[in-house]
């Protein structure tokens, strides 16, 4: 009739529905007693930690200007093939900023930038995909909303903030729930409440139960 959360001071409290809005892992571990499914799907994603540097060292940039780009991928050559790989955003392409220095965000930097340049640093974990993750994103439908439990996180698409934000809107939709905003009108005409992308996610939650609903 419902779950119940247990907190760490001891106390308890029960709810019609919960929403694990968190890595696949993470999700797993807060479940007291989850059963074979959720272990099989939710313990197929892998997690990785990432440096994030946020500077304005040009040092991990290309070193011609003119080639930089909105994303930029580096490796020494000397560095062990099997290492993570380094990318480097260039921020003021990204989001228009204009600053006099560049704002450049590198993940695992090869090398560090210069220190008098950085100005944050910040550790974060995202999702592997590989091929046990992507056929576990493929049976999420076996899960989600079973035992009044949903999961949602940008684990469950491509990692984006935008898949977060997908799979919320796609448990809100199969909950009865429209986001509270609308689209603009286009083409004379205006867009639905509940955005399309929500609408065909929440559809293959529903596909499960109703296998012949995906055709449509």
């Amino acid at each position: 009739s419902g779950v119940g959360l247990r907190f760490a001071d001891g106390d308890g409290a029960e709810f019609d529905q919960v929403i694990l809005a968190c890595h696949a892992d993470q999700a797993l571990a807060l479940i007291g007693a989850p059963h074979g499914s959720e272990r099989a799907i939710l313990g197929a994603m892998r997690f990785q930690d990432n440096d994030a540097v946020l500077h304005a060292d040009p040092a991990l940039m290309p070193r011609r200007k003119r080639v930089w780009s909105a994303w930029n991928f580096l490796r020494d050559s000397s560095a062990d093939r099997a290492g993570r790989a380094s990318v480097t955003y260039w921020m003021n392409a990204l989001q228009s900023i204009a600053t006099p220095d560049p704002l450049l965000l590198s993940l695992n930097p090869p090398t560090a930038p210069r220190a008098a340049l950085v100005h944050a640093t910040r550790r974060f974990r995202h999702p592997q995909f590989d091929a046990a993750a992507m056929a576990a994103q493929a049976r999420l439908s076996e899960i989600n909303g079973i035992d009044r439990l949903w999961f949602a996180g940008a684990w469950t698409g491509w990692g984006f903030h935008e898949d977060g934000i997908d799979s919320a809107l796609a448990i809100a939709a199969a909950m009865g729930i429209a986001p509270p905003w609308t689209m603009p009108a286009r083409h004379g005409r205006a867009a639905p409440a509940v955005l399309v992308a929500a609408d065909l996610a929440a559809a293959r939650l529903q596909a499960a139960a109703d296998p012949s609903r995906l055709a449509a």
